[in-house]
């Protein structure tokens, strides 16, 4: 049935077309990566710094999986370079309602 990965992040003002610029650029490798089914960057209408990374993969392991290959690759450290904040990382399991 697959999981619903949510990363909420807050990007520091002068770095906002940066941020998604970039995203932009990775995002087809993640859509390619196993496990992922979908993955898109939505900006906040009321706060463009405020954007949320919505992914969908096959399970949780897959987007550990992920995660460590771009944190070896260095994504994670250009990513935490244009945050403010930690970013927020959550899982959902999908239901049947």
């Amino acid at each position: 049935m697959g999981i619903l990965v949510l990363l909420e992040v807050q990007v520091k003002p002068a770095a906002v077309g940066e941020f998604k610029s970039f995203m932009e650029a990775i995002f087809p490798d993640t859509r390619t990566f196993s496990g992922c089914k979908s993955a898109a960057l939505h900006v906040n209408q009321d706060d463009a710094t405020n954007m949320l990374a919505v992914e969908e993969w096959d399970t949780r392991e897959d987007h550990q999986k992920y995660i460590a290959w771009r944190t070896e690759t260095g994504v994670m450290a250009s990513v935490a370079a244009m945050v403010a904040a930690p970013p927020s990382l959550r899982y959902f399991d999908r239901t049947n309602a």
